[in-house]
């Protein structure tokens, strides 16, 4: 989300212990009864500043969902993406009145079947560095905000109050993204 909507600026924070007791399902600890002393649910309000709000919930209780992994809502429509990291798919919903275009459409970006799909953003941002001197997508500084997001979310949650963010980072413009977007259209 902050790869899309910039540094977090403040945020408010709930999280609670939702399954108090875990049964491990792998490994050498398969069967083991485990007691959770950590919340394993948290719900975030994120304030990216210029009335721009997002909100994310995060944990380990989730079992499965058909649920985008990401939506953007604006003035002009929605952005739906799916698949996580290896993005697989994305949705727009437009009700233009002037063109006449209304409901949801695929969006098809031919580059998204090839080592997009295949490889997370941050792989193929650290290649294009390397091998083209593009800027990293996910860069250090982007890496602390997002841990300073984490760490944040324990204080506000525990504090109940919203917590203003002291880190941000460059963003990164389309043109440096690891994937060919000129040839994206709807179908």
């Amino acid at each position: 989300m902050t790869a899309v909507l910039g540094a977090v600026k403040s945020l408010a924070a709930t999280s609670c212990i939702s399954m108090p007791e875990r049964v491990m399902r792998d490994g050498s600890a398969k069967g083991k009864r485990v007691q959770v002393d950590v919340p394993d649910n948290n719900v975030m309000v994120l304030d990216f500043g210029n009335n721009t709000l997002g909100t994310m919930d995060t944990g380990y209780v989730m079992m499965a969902s058909e649920t985008p992994d990401m939506e953007l809502f604006g003035a002009e429509g929605v952005i739906s993406t799916y698949g996580g990291d290896q993005v697989d798919r994305i949705r727009l919903h437009k009700d233009d009145w002037n063109t006449d275009v209304a409901g949801w459409q695929d969006v098809d970006i031919p580059s998204l079947d090839s080592r997009w799909a295949k490889h997370p953003s941050t792989l193929l941002s650290l290649a294009d560095a390397v091998l083209d001197g593009k800027p990293l997508v996910n860069g250090p500084r982007h890496m602390a905000h997002v841990v300073e997001v984490i760490e944040k979310t324990w204080i506000a949650a525990e504090s109940r109050q919203t917590v203003d963010l002291t880190t941000t980072f460059p963003m990164v413009s389309w043109k440096d993204l690891p994937i060919d977007t000129s040839t994206a259209k709807l179908v």
